[in-house]
């Protein structure tokens, strides 16, 4: 008789034991759930940031890569004008030498 009259304590030791656990895992979860959307609001804002930042290192290549073809144009250009001048130097030599060797042959 007196493990019958326990049964209902122990019954209800056990619900009260239930109901504190779910209350507390309900609580565990939201705390989790709260810290989870605050992390994927800081992961959102961090990917803003850093799509800006990418926009800004996509202009700064564009800008290096059109200053290194610019180099590589006033290089050429540069090469070109050297080598036109190579030409009438050549020219103006001949032209210097030919009377030279001319008065050479005469006297």
């Amino acid at each position: 008789m007196k493990l019958i009259k326990k049964i209902p304590v122990y019954f209800l030791a056990f619900f009260i034991f239930l109901s504190f656990s779910v209350f507390v895992f309900a609580d565990t979860n939201d705390d989790k759930l709260k810290e989870l959307t605050s992390k994927i609001e800081e992961y959102e804002k961090k990917i803003k940031e850093l799509q800006g930042q990418q926009q800004t290192l996509k202009s700064t290549i564009s800008f290096l890569n059109n200053k290194i073809s610019l180099t590589q144009a006033q290089v050429s250009k540069t090469e070109k004008e050297i080598e036109i001048l190579e030409e009438e130097i050549g020219k103006l030599s001949i032209k210097i030498a030919l009377p030279i060797f001319i008065r050479q042959d005469l006297g």
